[in-house]
């Protein structure tokens, strides 16, 4: 009998007989959910997404939690659906197109010319703890170029409290307030 009883034991205390691992929920960041189109003069006549970074330790598909004291931890059960940098792409192409700022927003890798390039660094994503309610951070540095020359630079954050448990909606709201902030500054 002992020498069921341990092996046995061990593997209880080791999750083997237990219920498994969990699965992560996957979340993303919708463009539908980004911005209305905005009817206004357009500043620029043509803009093309070009380059969008995100910054670690932020740039992994685990969820990022800025916990009370400061420090960063991974939350391996909530996880962006793709890398961020490719979410935040074409959220970023669809906030630019309904600001109305661009008379014509090129997608991200199309041959199509444009007159201005946009690069856009996220430097914050993540689900901010520290003041005990959390909610989702985002902030971005947004480099406009024409040929090979800077125009403008300009920074924007956003944040958004988590309704009903929708980190989608909340990040995607969080987001497009940082780009406009940085767009009209632009």
């Amino acid at each position: 009998m002992k020498h069921i009883a341990i092996p046995l034991a061990a593997a209880l205390l080791s999750g083997c007989l237990g219920p498994g691992p969990q699965t992560p929920v996957c979340w993303t960041i919708a463009p539908e959910v980004s911005v209305a189109k905005q009817e206004r003069p357009a500043k620029w006549e043509s803009v093309k997404v070009a380059r969008v970074d995100v910054r670690q330790p932020f740039d992994g598909r685990d969820l990022a939690v800025l916990r009370l004291d400061g420090s960063v931890a991974f939350d391996r059960l909530n996880v962006f659906a793709a890398q961020p940098a490719a979410l935040a792409k074409w959220a970023v192409c669809d906030i630019l197109e309904g600001s109305g700022l661009a008379g014509r927003t090129v997608a991200p890798g199309s041959a199509a010319p444009a007159a201005y390039s946009l690069e856009t660094e996220v430097s914050m994503l993540a689900l901010d703890c520290r003041s005990g309610e959390p909610e989702a951070a985002v902030s971005v540095s947004l480099v406009l170029v024409s040929g090979r020359e800077i125009v403008s630079k300009s920074k924007g954050a956003g944040r958004a409290k988590i309704v009903s448990g929708n980190l989608t909606g909340a990040f995607s709201s969080a987001l497009k307030d940082a780009a406009l902030k940085a767009l009209e500054d632009l």
